[in-house]
């Protein structure tokens, strides 16, 4: 079986025509990684939901709308746990995307991350509490 990327490059599997495709990701792409790929949470622990697709009229949002609610609502105090499970490629691309549209904050690479004046990862903060603890805890 073959795969064929929107400009005609053909693969041999989907996964690297996946990524192929999100390397020239548009506005569109960028929201459905944002949909999929991304998880934000308020100090609490509880999801901020981004699944409206409704503006106050009943209409749909556009993908540019929905993206600038995102980036707006990062801004806001109440974002503080974030989680990126999509590959390092396709973050990349979403990432430098999201720097040009706003002035928000977020962390460079995939993975689970908290806020503290800045995006500390999951995998430091628990290395640093394990080496800061090593030798004296059970």
């Amino acid at each position: 079986m073959k795969f064929i990327a929107d400009d005609g490059t053909v693969f041999d599997n989907q996964k690297d025509c996946e990524m192929y495709e999100n390397h020239d990701m548009t506005v569109h792409g960028v929201v459905n990684v944002l949909r999929n790929f991304v998880h934000i949470y308020d100090r609490a622990q509880r999801v901020i939901n981004f699944t409206i697709y409704l503006d106050q009229s009943g209409l749909n949002l556009s993908d540019e709308d929905w993206l600038s609610n995102f980036i707006n609502r990062i801004e806001c105090d109440d974002c503080y746990y974030f989680r990126i499970d999509c590959d390092e490629a396709t973050w990349e691309t979403v990432y430098a995307i999201l720097e040009e549209e706003g002035s928000a904050e977020i962390p460079k690479h995939p993975g689970l991350y908290w806020w503290d004046d800045e995006w500390i990862s999951y995998e430091d903060d628990k290395r640093n509490f394990d080496n800061r603890w090593k030798g004296i805890a059970y």
